[in-house]
């Protein structure tokens, strides 16, 4: 998802696993979601 107007965006990861040599982990019923929104920069003196 995308607001062009206010340069900002969100994200939304499902069906996550975990993996290393030892072991997997799905996670089934976790869901990330993430809003980021462009910073703004201080005006240069």
């Amino acid at each position: 998802m995308v607001n062009n107007a206010n340069a900002e965006r969100v994200t939304i990861d499902t069906e996550l696993e975990f993996i290393n040599k030892d072991f997997k982990k799905k996670m089934d019923n976790l869901v990330i979601a993430e809003v980021k929104q462009e910073k703004e920069q201080a005006p240069h003196s």
